[in-house]
C-alpha cells in the first residue's frame, strides 16, 4: 500500500506499507535536486516527508528563470549565461568527473563571463568634460529624433581605440562560445 500527499511549502507526505530503514537523505532528481527526505517506521508503515529541492537554474545562480520565449527571442544575448549556467551545473552537480575537467571549465566561465568594453575614466573626460550637455554631441532633426555629431581628432581617437576593444573582446567571446560547443559531449548526466 501507498499513499501521497502533497503538503504545500514542505513538499511530499507519504505512508507505504513496505519496510525502509529509518534515515535522512539529501536527494537529486531530474530537473531538481538537493531536496530531502526522511524516513520514519511506525510498525508496519513507513512514514517518508520528501522535502522541496530546488530546480537547476536555481543552483547555478542563473539570475531569473528562463523561460523558453525569453530565451528564443534572445537567443544570441542569452547564450552565454545559459552556457555558464550548463557548465556550473556539470561542474558541481552532476555525475560529469568534475576534477578533470574544472580547470578547463573554470576558464572557459571567466571567458564567457567577461564584460564588454568600455570607455576608460580618462577618454570619458575628453568625451563628456565638465559642462557637457546632451546638445553638444547630438544634432536635432525636423521629425524630433537626433543625430550624433561628427567626431574628429581626439574624440575620433578615442571611438577607434574604443572599436578595437570592442572588436578584439567580440572575437575572445566567439572563440569562447566555439570552445562550449566542441565540450558538449562532455557535458552529461
Amino acid at each position: 500500500m501507498y499513499k501521497s500527499l502533497g503538503v504545500p511549502f514542505v513538499g511530499w507526505l507519504s505512508v507505504s506499507s513496505t519496510y525502509e530503514p529509518p534515515r535522512w537523505a539529501v536527494e537529486t532528481g531530474r530537473g531538481r535536486t538537493r531536496g530531502w527526505e526522511c524516513h520514519v517506521t511506525l510498525y508496519r508503515w513507513t512514514v517518508s516527508w520528501h522535502g522541496r529541492g530546488q530546480p537547476y537554474w536555481k543552483l547555478v545562480g542563473f539570475e531569473r528563470k528562463p523561460s523558453v520565449d525569453w530565451m528564443l527571442d534572445e537567443f544570441d544575448a542569452s547564450f552565454n549565461a545559459l552556457a555558464i549556467a550548463s557548465i556550473r551545473y556539470h561542474l558541481d552537480y552532476s555525475v560529469l568527473d568534475r576534477e578533470r575537467f574544472r580547470e578547463s571549465f573554470e576558464d572557459l566561465i571567466a571567458r564567457l563571463s567577461e564584460p564588454r568594453p568600455r570607455f576608460t575614466e580618462e577618454e570619458m573626460a575628453v568625451l563628456e568634460p565638465p559642462g557637457w550637455k546632451f546638445e553638444d554631441e547630438f544634432i536635432p532633426q525636423p521629425d524630433g529624433s537626433f543625430r550624433m555629431k561628427p567626431r574628429v581628432g581626439e574624440e575620433r581617437a578615442i571611438y577607434d581605440a574604443q572599436q578595437a576593444r570592442e572588436d578584439a573582446w567580440h572575437e575572445r567571446i566567439q572563440q569562447a562560445r566555439h570552445d562550449f560547443i566542441d565540450i558538449l559531449p562532455h557535458l552529461w548526466s
